[in-house]
């Protein structure tokens, strides 16, 4: 099912195993948004690879307890993440710089991906938390936060893990 198609999927069984992946990618945005990709696998394998406005351009991975992956996928299958979806159309608006995130969770072989357009004020108001979460499980700030003079790679006001000193 596509994640931007009404309707309701039903979840699979919650407990975690070794195909199990979360992901989640940022995007860019017009200005210095952080803009990078990490997955976790059931094992607590974390793997990022940072492309702008990042402390760490490329690859880099860590490694999380199998505990704090099935307490993030709880959280989401909580949310019903098989059942989100964010619509292309938004009578409350829509702005076109704004950055984004694509986040994915695949659980006992059935996978659903949202797109999340921060210009869309339509999205459900419980995809942000999971993304941070996803952020907060994958120790993400190690990479994305940047210490340079100019500040270039960082914009608190736009991704709030970032900090520049």
């Amino acid at each position: 099912m596509d994640a931007n198609e009404p309707g309701t999927v039903e979840a699979p069984a919650g407990s975690i195993d070794s195909d199990t992946r979360v992901v989640l990618r940022r995007w860019e945005c017009l200005g210095n948004c952080p803009s990078y990709s990490l997955s976790i696998a059931g094992d607590g394998t974390v793997t990022y690879f940072g492309e702008a406005y990042v402390n760490v351009k490329g690859p880099a991975s860590e490694q999380v307890s199998i505990s704090d992956v099935q307490a993030l996928v709880d959280e989401m299958l909580q949310a019903e993440y098989f059942s989100l979806s964010v619509p292309e159309a938004c009578p409350a608006g829509l702005y076109s710089d704004a950055p984004g995130a694509t986040t994915s969770l695949t659980l006992h072989g059935q996978t659903h991906t949202v797109d999340h357009d921060y210009g869309n004020s339509c999205a459900p108001a419980s995809l942000r938390p999971l993304e941070d979460a996803i952020d907060v499980l994958a120790g993400s700030a190690i990479w994305i936060e940047c210490d340079t003079p100019s500040g270039a790679c960082c914009d608190v006001t736009v991704n709030p893990y970032l900090s520049c000193n």
